[in-house]
């Protein structure tokens, strides 16, 4: 790879090879509110076996290393991994990392890099995958969407997913929604499923309501054994935890409802 490029302000994707696909579908699960998609599109990478086999770098990304478990250092990175379908599932393309990039600017070139990368494969379709923060728990787990083009809108329906529209508008920020607008100006359509989350922590919850949803929607069998442990975990502490202290629970939000404007901001990454 030419760190040159990297340093003149370029973003640069660089190959392990290149994936023998048939009109891939793409899944983004990058960093966001409640980690939701990135915990989502891990678990149906892991769970499907899906191979890495690009990793894209760029200046807009945040100005560190990560660390892992083992004391190991790594250049920020998003990375692009394939699962190649045997039967009458769809190929599926997967983009994750450990950041978005940063400023409007990043966020566009990096966005427009990615599409134009996924489009030399023939993509066609894009599901984004983030949380929806509201400061509060849902009682059930609970999936949210919004979508490029009527005919997935009522898609959305069919697999029983609220569509995000009228008074509950908003913003969908950062990839998630630059994904989704800009391919949609390249001629691809796309879907963005959210996970209703508080939004202040990391929910495993609101990531494995995501993955049944899309799974479903794909028509890919997913397990996501791994993640469900840690979404029933999360149900027994956080939720009930929450459900133990209802009175503050409830000042809490009559006080955020008494101070929030008119316009909803919210907004899901």
């Amino acid at each position: 790879m030419d760190l040159l490029k990297l340093a003149r302000g370029n973003t640069v994707i660089k190959f392990d090879f290149e994936p023998e696909v048939e009109e891939p579908v793409l899944v983004e699960g990058l960093p966001g509110i409640g980690h939701v998609g990135k915990l989502a599109a891990e678990a149906m990478i892991e769970d499907l076996g899906a191979e890495k086999f690009a990793e894209l770098y760029s200046p807009y990304f945040p100005p560190h290393v990560s660390v892992n478990e083992d004391g190991i250092v790594e250049v920020m990175r998003n990375e692009f991994y394939v699962y190649e379908s045997e039967g009458d599932e769809p190929d599926i393309i997967f983009l994750i990392g450990e950041a978005q990039a940063q400023g409007e600017l990043g966020q566009h070139e990096v966005t427009i890099r990615i599409l134009q990368t996924v489009k030399e494969f023939g993509t066609e379709m894009i599901f984004t995958l983030g949380g929806l923060g509201t400061g509060t728990v849902p009682t059930e787990p609970k999936v949210v969407g919004a979508a490029t083009h009527k005919e997935l809108i009522d898609l959305l329906k069919e697999h029983g997913i609220e569509v995000r529209s009228g008074d509950k508008g908003g913003n969908i920020v950062g990839a998630s929604g630059l994904l989704l607008g800009f391919g949609k100006m390249m001629g691809m359509k796309g879907v963005c499923l959210m996970g209703v989350t508080p939004g202040h922590v990391i929910d495993p919850r609101a990531a494995m309501a995501v993955v049944e949803k899309l799974s479903t929607i794909l028509g890919v069998e997913v397990e996501a054994d791994s993640l469900k442990k840690r979404a029933e975990r999360f149900e027994r502490e956080f939720v009930a935890q929450l459900e133990e202290m209802p009175s503050a629970l409830e000042e809490a939000q009559q006080e955020a409802e008494e101070g929030k404007p008119e316009e909803d901001l919210r907004y899901i990454g």
